[in-house]
């Protein structure tokens, strides 16, 4: 009987232990990217990550994010699958928490919101699984992480994972609305960049943007 359990606990291990040697090295660490509804356009002004180990980490961030028009192919309609993302390679646990902040050319707003990860959900995140990439099977996690930011201060977090695989809906959060950014900036420091804007999407802006998917 010892022995019987002794060479089940020998398959449990090998299986286990095979199962992860197989997500390779560059697919262990978590990545980020933000995202917008079409026509939107913001500038990211701050992005930080509260680690498990209590250490705070400043993710790069600070830069134009969106402003495409699919109505005249100057861009795509959302889409998860094609946002560009940063790789940090430090950590391969998720964060317990983000922080972002960011300025909105529409409405000429800063705000700043707060994105949680649940226990169950970086638990899904971190659930390996085999994805069909193209020529061959991968081992991948949904840990790629995808920040979607709305009008009002609607933000719309998921778990990417690989080779257009579906994601995973971390939550939808509520933002605040800001007098200047986190790190100072002020509305007359965007203010050529915002005419510019308001000047390209003129009939657009006539009309509220189209984003209730995202709330």
């Amino acid at each position: 009987m010892k022995i019987i359990y002794r060479y089940l606990l020998l398959i449990l291990c090998l299986t286990g232990c095979s199962s992860r040697a197989e997500v390779a090295d560059e697919y262990r660490y978590w990545s980020y990217s933000i995202t917008v509804p079409p026509y939107f356009q913001i500038n990211t002004e701050y992005l930080q990550a509260s680690m498990p180990d209590g250490h705070i980490m400043d993710l790069m961030a600070g830069g134009v994010v969106g402003g495409g028009r699919p109505d005249n192919g100057s861009g795509n309609e959302f889409s998860i699958g094609y946002t560009p993302s940063m790789d940090q390679h430090r950590y391969t646990e998720l964060p317990d928490s983000m922080v972002v902040s960011w300025f909105s050319y529409a409405e000429k707003q800063f705000y700043a919101a707060n994105i949680h990860f649940s226990p169950d959900i970086k638990k899904q995140m971190m659930t390996p699984y085999v994805s069909n990439c193209w020529t061959k099977k991968r081992t991948l996690y949904h840990n790629q992480i995808v920040i979607g930011l709305a009008p009002g201060g609607y933000v719309k977090v998921w778990g990417k994972g690989g080779c257009g695989d579906k994601e995973i809906l971390v939550g939808k959060f509520k933002g605040w609305k800001m007098v200047e950014s986190i790190t100072g900036t002020k509305p007359y420091q965007l203010r050529e960049q915002t005419e510019e804007y308001h000047k390209k999407f003129a009939d657009i802006l006539a009309k509220p943007i189209p984003y209730e998917k995202w709330k």
